[in-house]
Formats: structure tokens, C-alpha cells, sequence
């Protein structure tokens, strides 16, 4: 990004022993300018009080990646892969944030490019919401999904809703159910020395 782009030709003193005294000449100038002193002068000028490395950089962090990408840029990348900062809650709209969104469009761009076996949808999801997550496939052209651990309202809501299921065309979502607190779901966890089944028992809920 330093690199000297302007070459001082006033610099050299003997261009017979060059071998080349193109190389002496910036490569932005058409040979037939190179010895226009005009020329010259306009580029040592843009050379020495136009430096774009701070301006490229910038463009590059605001805007090209998407790691540090902001704002609208962010949406930009969202066109690009196909998803919306918008989502739809309890008939809502909810507009999600730089890091959600983020983490969405690393999702969707992994899902654009992904197979879709119940391995890699199992590994996406659990990567989006961070808990261990599971497609069932019932054999019958439909799955459901069953997710332990707790999540947020704004991550059922994309799981169920927001299409970024890398399923096969044809087939179906029956179901998402979820198990909160998959540790304390069976046997005799809190309940005091009671039988069997007494405890916490299948707190799960479908969505």
C-alpha cells in the first residue's frame, strides 16, 4: 500500500548507464508524455500531496469486509446473499443488529454454497444460535428439528421462518421442538428423593 508510484527521473545521473530507462518512467504515463515536463510535474504533484492508502483502507474495512462492514454496507453484503436485516416477530417487524446480522450473512453465504445433508443443516443451525441442534429425517420427504438448549425468540422466528433451511426441494419441515434445559428433561433431577418420572419430565414445546 506504500509503494513509491512516481518515479524522479531529476534523480538519476547518467541514464546511459541504465538499461533501460523506461523502468525510470511511472508506468501511469503513456511513453509517448513521459518526457512532458507538464506531465512530470502533475505527477510528482499527485505523488507528493495525494496519498490514497488511508482512503483505500478504509473502503476496504468499512466496506468490502464483511467481518467490520457497518450499517448500510452491511445490507449491501445482505443483497448479495440473498437475506434482510428485517425479520417478522408476533407480527411485527424487528430489525436485527450489525452483529446478528452479521453472523446471518455469514450463515446464508455458507448455506448458498452447502450440500444439504442433515449433517451440514445440523452444523449451520448450531452455529447460528449456538446450542446443539438436530434434523431428523423421518424418510418420507420431511424432517423435523429438534433444538437443546435455550434460544431467543428472534432465532426461532429465523429457524422457522426466515427460509434459510438448506433443505432439498419437496421436502418438508414437520416440526421444531425445543428442550430448554436438555440436562434436567429426565429421571430424578429436584425431586427429592422421589421415584422415578417424578422429577422435571419432557419440558420440551414445539414452535
Amino acid at each position: 500500500m506504500n509503494e513509491v508510484t512516481w518515479l524522479d527521473i531529476f534523480s538519476v545521473d547518467s541514464f546511459r548507464e541504465i538499461p533501460n530507462v523506461r523502468d525510470n518512467v511511472s508506468t501511469a504515463l503513456q511513453s509517448q508524455y513521459s518526457h512532458s515536463l507538464i506531465y512530470r510535474g502533475i505527477n510528482k504533484a499527485i505523488h507528493d500531496n495525494v496519498d490514497a492508502c488511508t482512503d483505500i483502507d478504509n473502503a476496504f474495512t468499512e466496506v468490502a469486509n464483511p467481518e467490520t462492514a457497518k450499517g448500510v454496507f452491511l445490507d449491501w453484503w445482505g443483497k448479495r446473499v440473498g437475506v434482510s436485516r428485517y425479520v417478522t416477530i408476533n407480527g411485527s417487524k424487528v430489525r436485527l443488529d450489525d452483529d446478528y446480522f452479521r453472523f446471518l450473512l455469514y450463515y446464508r453465504a455458507l448455506s448458498n454454497i452447502s450440500n444439504t445433508t442433515a449433517f451440514t443443516i445440523n452444523k449451520l443451525l448450531s452455529l447460528l444460535t449456538g446450542v446443539n441442534i438436530y434434523a431428523v429425517d423421518r424418510l418420507n420427504m420431511s424432517f423435523d428439528i429438534y433444538i437443546y438448549g435455550a434460544i431467543s425468540d428472534l432465532m426461532r422466528t429465523i429457524i422457522k421462518e426466515y427460509g434459510l433451511l438448506n433443505r432439498p426441494a419437496g421436502v418438508m419441515l414437520n416440526s421444531i421442538r425445543i428442550f430448554p434445559e436438555p440436562e434436567n428433561q429426565l429421571g430424578f433431577f429436584g425431586s427429592g428423593l422421589q421415584p422415578f418420572n417424578q422429577a422435571p419430565f419432557n419440558t420440551s414445546y414445539e414452535v
